[in-house]
This record gives structure tokens, sequence and C-alpha cells, in this order.
């Protein structure tokens, strides 16, 4: 291994080794609790040296001490409140250290002191207390050139300083982009949820609100019909319809466990269950146009049925989005359509796209004054569900009102939809 290669294995491990104590809430307090103990003693050793001694010159010099102590007790103080005070109390503390020719204390404290302010201030102020550290440095240099061995100690200290604080401030940086990665995170699972629980509330809708509709206006004709044979016809309806909704509810049950709980699960498929599968594995959009036609030919309407174009080509996506739109569509028929009217259900291939055509007339219900007003659907969770279905595919929803027809065009682009 060579030089470059030691050094920067060996940066990148006191990087991390600073980043996980950091990470851990230990090095601020523990790192100031330490010094602010050294310093405490220091400064205590010193002021009852000034009580103790007797010697007048060595009592001179232990004052200039602990007034010195006291500058950067003040200092250490500051550090547990506000860094930068703390940092202007040590620039004091470096000029009286110079005065006073006193400097235990500057090369203790200020390092730590550079630290914090390279972890925690901004540039100008770091920049500020450099250019401190610089004109002390030249003061000693210049004034004192017997304590010029004292900066061969001073100045690498302040060096590892600006290390530490430079770590220290990275891993804040990095804990600070974690943290907000992680609520970007959590707020784009928080979307997901939600619109997975939008897309299971609709696929419920559509597999449920078509066939219980069939059920109950097939069970109230069954009711009110003089014919067994009609009554009869009217069962076995109800009876499809009520095996369709349950291999529907099926099959999205099914699908909604999760891979790990099929892979534990040592039960097969029902025959239901596979007949659910297989219809769905099968389903083309010519055979749901005729499904939806016999629906509505049971209960009475008139259906004109018209297709053009290789509705078979057209892909998997959109045949499946077709069939549960046709589906909705259906259903506001059936709720909201004059009773034994006709309507109309086109399906078209034209010019890359495929338009859906669903036109019926309006019931007409009395007012109570002998007046007749049309009756219109309303704008709920089925036409929401077409209409996301449509946006889903690139496509676009009209629906059209006159005063006796309610038509609804959906026109989906083939070009870019997988198959």
């Amino acid at each position: 291994m060579d030089s470059s290669s030691f050094f920067q294995t060996a940066y990148h491990a006191l990087s991390n080794a600073v980043r996980e104590f950091f990470r851990a809430r230990k090095v601020d307090k523990f790192t100031l609790s330490i010094v602010s103990i050294i310093v405490v003693a220091y400064t205590a050793t010193d002021i009852v040296t000034l009580f103790v001694e007797q010697d007048p010159d060595i009592r001179s010099r232990t004052s200039n001490s602990a007034n010195a102590a006291l500058v950067f007790l003040a200092a250490t103080g500051f550090m547990w409140i506000r860094s930068t005070v703390a940092g202007v109390i040590a620039m004091s503390g470096l000029a009286l250290s110079l005065t006073i020719h006193e400097y235990s204390y500057a090369i203790i404290v200020t390092p730590l002191i550079f630290a914090v302010l390279v972890a925690t201030a901004n540039r100008i102020f770091i920049g500020a207390f450099v250019a401190a550290c610089a004109a002390w440095s030249i003061g000693i240099w210049s004034t004192w050139p017997d304590d010029r061995p004292i900066l061969y100690f001073s100045i690498p200290l302040l060096a590892v300083g600006a290390l530490i604080g430079t770590l220290i401030r990275r891993g804040w940086n990095t804990q600070a982009r974690h943290d907000a990665e992680l609520e970007e995170m959590r707020i784009r699972q928080i979307e997901a949820s939600s619109a997975e629980r939008l897309s299971i509330a609709r696929d419920l809708h559509d597999i449920v609100a078509h066939d219980i509709t069939i059920i109950a206006m097939q069970a109230q004709a069954a009711s009110f019909s003089k014919n067994p044979e009609l009554a009869k016809q009217s069962l076995e309806v109800i009876g499809q319809s009520a095996r369709n909704t349950l291999q529907d509810l099926r099959l999205l049950l099914n699908v909604l466990k999760s891979s790990e709980e099929a892979h534990f699960s040592d039960k097969s498929l029902t025959h239901e269950e596979e007949s659910a599968a297989t219809g769905a594995s099968t389903l083309t959009l010519r055979r749901s146009i005729d499904q939806a036609s016999r629906q509505l030919e049971s209960i009475g309407f008139r259906v004109i049925e018209k297709t053009s174009g290789d509705l078979d080509a057209l892909p998997r996506r959109i045949q499946v989005a077709m069939h549960r739109i046709l589906k909705e569509a259906t259903t506001n028929i059936l709720k909201h359509a004059a009773s034994e009217s006709s309507c109309t259900l086109r399906v078209e291939v034209v010019d890359g796209n495929v338009l859906l055509k669903i036109e019926n007339q309006k019931a007409r219900a009395t007012n109570g004054n002998g007046s007749f007003s049309t009756k219109s659907p309303s704008a709920g969770l089925g036409l929401g569900s077409i209409s996301d279905r449509t946006s889903s595919l690139g496509g676009k929803l009209d629906v059209i009102q006159t005063n006796s027809t309610w038509r609804l065009e959906v026109t989906v682009p083939i070009r870019g939809i997988e198959l």
C-alpha cells in the first residue's frame, strides 16, 4: 500500500469513527465535559496556588495564569450555549495571553473551540477566528522569540481541531440528508398507500357494483313477474351474477396476497378461483361487449352494438381497462336509464386510438306536481373510476348530456401502451 492510499484509508476510517460517535449523540457532551473538567481543575489549581504561595514572583505568574484561566473558562462554558460567543471570548483570551505571556490555556482550549466553530459557525466567523489565531501566532513569533517553540504545538493542534470540526460538520450534513431522505421516503410511502387504497376501492366498486345492480334489478323483476319462465330466467341471471362477483372478489384477494404469504401457503386454488383466473387471462374486449349487451338485454333494454377494427389485437392493458369501463357504464345505464329504452355500445379502432361510445336515454321522474324531469347520473365514485382509468392510459373522457340522452365517450391512444 502506497502512502497516498494509507492516508486516504486512515482519513476515511477517522471520518467514519467520528461520524458514528457523533451520531450516537456522545461527541458534543462528552468532549465538552472532559475539556470543562480539565479547565476547571487547572483554574482551581491556579487559584489555590495564588492564595497559598508566598513568593511574589510565583504569585505574579499565578495571577496572570488565573486571569487567562477565567477568560478561557468562560469561553468553555459558553460552548455549551452558543459557539460564536465562545469564539469571541476565546479571541479576547488569545489577546490577553499574548499580553501577559501565558499560553497554556490558549493551547488547550483554542483547538476545541476552533473545532466547534468549524462544525457549527458560518464561514465568515470561522475566517475571523482563523485571522485571530494567525495574528496571535505572528505576535508570538515577532514579540517573544523565546516562545516560538510553542507554535510547533499550537498550530498542529489547531489543524487537528479544524479536521475534527470538518468531520463533525460532514457527519451533521450526512445525517441531515439521511433524515431528509427518510422523510421523503415516508411521504412517498404514504402517497403510495393512499393510491393503493384508492385503487383497491375502485376495483372493489367495479367488481361489486355492476353485478349487485344486476342482482337487485333481476330480483325486482322476478318478484313482479307473473310469468314463471321469466322469473326462472331472472333467478338464473342472479345466480350467475353472484358467482361472477364471488370469483372476481376471490381473484382480487388472491392478487392482494403478499408473495411471502403465497410462498408459505400450502392451499391450492379452488375450482372457482381457477375459473376466475382463467377468465381474467382470456378476457377480450369483444367478449366484454357481448357480455354487457346480454346483461342489458336480460333487463329489457334494446341494445345496439357496433364494433369496428381489430379489437383482439389491442394491448392487454387497454382491453382490461375497457372491460372495467364497460361494466361501470353498464351499471350507470341500469341505474339511470329509462326502463326498456334503447342504448348504444360502440367500440372502434380508428387512427391509432380506441373509441368507446355509450349512449342511453335518461329516465324521467315526476316532480310531485304532475310534471316530469330528466334524471342525470351523479358524478360519484363510478364516473370517477372511469376518469381515473382513462387518465392512467393517457386517454380522454367526455360526458355529453342533452335533455333526453346521456353519452359517454372514451378515447385512448394505443401507441405507447405495453402489451
